[in-house]
Protein backbone atom coordinates (compact mmCIF):
# COMPACT_ATOMS: atom_id res chain seq x y z
CA UNK A 1 0.00 0.00 0.00
CA UNK A 2 1.37 3.41 -0.99
CA UNK A 3 1.36 5.96 1.81
CA UNK A 4 1.30 8.84 -0.70
CA UNK A 5 3.65 11.80 -0.94
CA UNK A 6 5.79 12.75 2.03
CA UNK A 7 6.98 16.21 3.00
CA UNK A 8 10.65 16.95 3.44
CA UNK A 9 13.05 19.88 3.35
CA UNK A 10 13.93 20.79 -0.22
CA UNK A 11 17.57 21.11 -1.25
CA UNK A 12 19.48 22.36 -4.27
CA UNK A 13 19.55 18.76 -5.51
CA UNK A 14 15.77 19.03 -5.98
CA UNK A 15 16.03 22.22 -8.02
CA UNK A 16 15.60 20.80 -11.51
CA UNK A 17 12.60 18.66 -10.59
CA UNK A 18 10.99 21.46 -8.56
CA UNK A 19 11.61 23.90 -11.42
CA UNK A 20 9.93 21.54 -13.89
CA UNK A 21 6.84 21.34 -11.66
CA UNK A 22 6.80 25.14 -11.43
CA UNK A 23 7.33 25.64 -15.19
CA UNK A 24 4.58 23.18 -16.15
CA UNK A 25 2.13 24.75 -13.71
CA UNK A 26 2.88 28.27 -14.92
CA UNK A 27 2.51 27.32 -18.59
CA UNK A 28 -0.83 25.63 -17.96
CA UNK A 29 -2.12 28.65 -16.05
CA UNK A 30 -1.79 30.98 -19.07
CA UNK A 31 -3.89 32.99 -19.97
CA UNK A 32 -5.29 33.28 -16.42
CA UNK A 33 -1.85 34.57 -15.38
CA UNK A 34 0.76 36.20 -17.58
CA UNK A 35 3.39 34.03 -19.29
CA UNK A 36 6.81 33.66 -17.72
CA UNK A 37 9.12 36.59 -18.26
CA UNK A 38 12.34 34.56 -17.87
CA UNK A 39 13.84 31.68 -19.86
CA UNK A 40 13.58 28.19 -18.37
CA UNK A 41 17.29 28.09 -17.48
CA UNK A 42 16.97 31.28 -15.42
CA UNK A 43 13.97 29.79 -13.60
CA UNK A 44 16.02 26.66 -12.81
CA UNK A 45 18.88 28.78 -11.44
CA UNK A 46 16.42 30.81 -9.37
CA UNK A 47 14.84 27.62 -8.02
CA UNK A 48 18.27 26.30 -6.98
CA UNK A 49 18.94 29.53 -5.04
CA UNK A 50 15.52 29.37 -3.36
CA UNK A 51 16.00 25.75 -2.31
CA UNK A 52 19.57 26.38 -1.09
CA UNK A 53 18.91 29.65 0.75
CA UNK A 54 15.38 29.34 2.11
CA UNK A 55 13.39 26.71 3.94
CA UNK A 56 11.48 25.19 1.06
CA UNK A 57 9.23 22.22 1.66
CA UNK A 58 8.90 19.59 -1.07
CA UNK A 59 6.22 16.96 -1.44
CA UNK A 60 8.00 13.88 -2.76
CA UNK A 61 6.50 10.76 -4.24
CA UNK A 62 8.07 7.31 -4.04
CA UNK A 63 11.06 7.17 -6.33
CA UNK A 64 12.19 10.66 -5.37
CA UNK A 65 9.96 12.59 -7.77
CA UNK A 66 9.22 16.12 -6.55
CA UNK A 67 5.53 16.75 -7.15
CA UNK A 68 5.18 20.03 -5.28
CA UNK A 69 7.39 22.66 -3.70
CA UNK A 70 6.51 25.53 -1.39
CA UNK A 71 8.36 28.24 0.46
CA UNK A 72 6.03 29.27 3.29
CA UNK A 73 6.23 32.95 4.18
CA UNK A 74 8.19 33.63 7.35
CA UNK A 75 5.08 35.04 9.07
CA UNK A 76 2.80 32.27 7.85
CA UNK A 77 1.31 30.49 10.88
CA UNK A 78 1.52 27.09 9.20
CA UNK A 79 5.25 27.44 8.45
CA UNK A 80 6.28 25.79 11.73
CA UNK A 81 3.85 22.93 11.09
CA UNK A 82 5.32 22.33 7.63
CA UNK A 83 8.82 22.42 9.11
CA UNK A 84 7.90 19.81 11.73
CA UNK A 85 6.27 17.55 9.12
CA UNK A 86 9.30 17.83 6.83
CA UNK A 87 11.78 16.61 9.45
Amino acid sequence: MNAGPRLRRGTGADANLAAEVYLRARRRAVPEISPLAHPDDEVRQWMRRVLDEQEAIDAVRDGGWVISSAVPARRNPIRARFQRLAR
